[in-house]
């Protein structure tokens, strides 16, 4: 693929990602009413708020599991987008690497998102890393994010 095909698959795999935090935020708020409704709550519904509190869990479980996966699905063209850049980075004057990995770092750590990379995605954002820093000069603000993208994933 090229770079634009990559940008954009990156970019609907993000919108994807976006979508299912969105819902997930809707569920978690769900579920915060539930837990004040089942507080002050001493008549027998409490085993159907027991019930919906069960089912709330664990469609937010479902979610997370949703969104993780379409930002590792995001990062894995982007690190591929990166690899591409760094084979040509002649003449690149604005990394679309950089922008994407930087809209992922800053939505993962934005909002609080604990995601851990498989290892397949660990070992091509290392050997990405390993590139940028053969590079010297080149791709610096690129460099900068694979790092923070390695930090905010604890690697």
């Amino acid at each position: 693929m090229d770079n634009y095909q990559l940008y954009n698959q990156y970019s609907a795999e993000y919108r994807q990602a976006n979508d299912y935090h969105g819902q997930l935020s809707t569920k978690e708020f769900e579920l915060q009413l539930i837990n004040i409704g089942m507080k002050y709550d001493t008549s027998a519904n409490s085993f159907q708020g027991q019930l919906s509190k069960m089912n709330l869990e664990m469609e937010i479980h479902a979610l997370k599991q949703q969104r993780n996966a379409h930002i590792c699905s995001a990062i894995n063209y982007v690190l591929d987008l990166a690899n591409n850049e760094i084979t040509n980075s002649q003449g690149i004057i604005i990394s679309l690497a950089y922008m994407a990995l930087s809209a992922i770092n800053s939505f993962i750590s934005t909002q609080n998102i604990e995601l851990s990379l498989p290892s397949y995605l660990q070992v091509k954002l290392n050997q990405i890393s390993d590139k940028l820093i053969m590079s010297n000069m080149t791709l610096l603000n690129l460099k900068s994010e694979v790092s923070r993208l390695k930090l905010l994933c604890k690697i």
